[in-house]
């Protein structure tokens, strides 16, 4: 998404959202990384208007000020399923994040909300129940493969010469 979004800021213009890694056109907003790599509210702090921004954060963690300035904000929200799996074997490699154990003792936890960024449940019904107060497109990540195939030559009904 943070991919589409900077490509239509920039007015289709490939070339220009290249400018820069990914994760310098897009910081997350809750990135706290020992000197010298910024957090990401240095990096925003310094990065002019209008700026993407991602997170991780659940609504409630969001600061006020986006609100307030009525920020637009897209919240794509991945099934159950897939993101127990992706969150699984993120931590399994990620040395920062406690051993998730095996998966048969991972999944009970993680229905729990009994992992480190807290519950799935919460945090996308925490979104959803916000996207009607505040300038939110909620996205389903699944609507947005189906758009990907959709696209795809073989599916396309325009024919080119």
């Amino acid at each position: 998404m943070q991919e589409i979004v900077d490509c239509i800021m920039n007015d289709g213009d490939v070339e220009r959202s290249r400018r820069a890694p990914t994760h310098v056109r897009s910081p997350f907003l809750e990135i706290a990384s020992p000197p010298p790599v910024p957090s990401g509210i240095d990096q925003l702090e310094v990065t002019p208007s209008p700026r993407l921004v991602k997170t991780h954060l659940p609504y409630e963690l969001v600061p006020n000020s986006f609100w307030q300035q009525k920020c637009k904000t897209i919240y794509v929200a991945r099934n159950a399923k897939d993101n127990a799996v992706s969150y699984y074997f993120f931590d399994l490699m990620n040395k920062t994040q406690p051993h998730p154990g095996t998966w048969e003792e991972y999944l009970p936890k993680y229905i729990r909300g009994d992992v480190p960024w807290g519950s799935w449940f919460d945090h996308v019904l925490g979104w959803w129940n916000a996207r009607e107060k505040h300038n939110i497109l909620y996205v389903f990540y699944e609507d947005m493969k189906e758009v990907r195939t959709w696209l795809t030559p073989e599916r396309s009904s325009c024919k080119t010469s």
